[in-house]
């Protein structure tokens, strides 16, 4: 799905991948934990990424393949910078990268192509 850098998207991709999710045969707590971290990945990918523009898109690429469900969030910003795991929780950077973390069994970062990639494993209800 493509979407612009506006509010109205954040809850069209949290939707769109809690309906993905279910599809796929995940529990309803998987789903929502995995929407969470979509919601959580798309408002960055709009804040960070494309700086708020309307006019770039952010793009959400779900797959489902060997138990799991990946998912791709793209935005047409500059890339992102390398986080690491020792940033102070409190500050202003990095917390929504430990929150992703938390909700889904792995996070990718793609540095310098301003993607994330989050993978949940399938389990059923």
């Amino acid at each position: 799905m493509r979407l612009p850098s506006t509010p109205a998207s954040l809850q069209a991709a949290r939707m769109e991948a809690e309906r993905r999710a279910v599809a796929a045969g995940m529990g309803e707590n998987g789903a929502a934990m995995l929407a969470a971290a979509v919601h959580e990945a798309v408002t960055n990918a709009i804040e960070h990424g494309n700086r708020s523009d309307p006019s770039r898109f952010v793009t959400v690429e779900f797959e489902s393949s060997e138990g799991r469900l990946t998912v791709r969030v793209r935005d047409e910003g500059q890339g992102i910078p390398s986080c690491t795991d020792d940033e102070d929780i409190l500050g202003e950077r990095g917390r929504g990268m430990r929150l992703m973390r938390a909700l889904v069994d792995e996070v990718r970062i793609e540095e310098g192509r301003g993607e994330v990639v989050l993978i949940k494993a399938i389990q059923g209800p």
